[in-house]
């Protein structure tokens, strides 16, 4: 009677060790399977005339269709620090109206024109430039960036912006 207990306790160790181990191994493997969508680079554009973030990527149609330039950037998005925006400001694309399968797209995405234009605040006027200048609403600090674009999601990216200083001027 003794060595059935005994049995008894040493199998129900031996499946209770085997559905740990399997309810690990399938936890590594929901862990593993998340990453596998491949994340798009997002880039950041350096000029001394920004009034704003700026940052490109790299859209190539893989479709089979003609898609239209202007309707993926009306069509775009950024995510701001969890928050979503449309893109707010009517594009015009300089270029090719349409986008053949397989072409690729470098466009600016302008962070200003996807923020409420109703909190931009109208600067001096910049004579180098030959336009007036607007200091951003976005707030200085660290911030975290997600663009959609087509069907494709570029980012994301982590940026530091000081919109404290100054703006440059001639």
């Amino acid at each position: 009677m003794k060595w059935r207990r005994h049995y008894k306790v040493c199998f129900l160790t031996i499946l209770a060790g085997a559905a740990l181990t399997v309810s690990g191994l399938l936890r590594a493997q929901e862990a593993e399977s998340a990453p596998n969508r491949a994340t798009l680079p997002l880039g950041p554009v350096f000029s001394t005339a920004l009034d704003g973030p700026l940052f490109t990527l790299d859209y190539v149609n893989d479709t089979n269709d003609s898609v239209s330039t202007v309707g993926l950037l009306q069509g775009s998005s950024v995510t701001l620090d969890g928050r979503v925006y449309p893109h707010a400001i009517v594009p015009g694309i300089a270029g090719k109206p349409m986008l053949e399968p397989g072409e690729k797209l470098s466009p600016l995405i302008i962070l200003n024109n996807y923020l409420p234009s109703a909190k931009f605040k109208k600067m001096g006027y910049s004579k180098t430039l030959e336009r007036w200048r607007w200091k951003t609403p976005l707030k200085s600090g660290k911030h975290t960036l997600l663009v959609k674009f087509g069907d494709k999601e570029y980012g994301p990216i982590t940026f530091l912006w000081m919109g404290d200083v100054p703006l440059l001027y001639e």
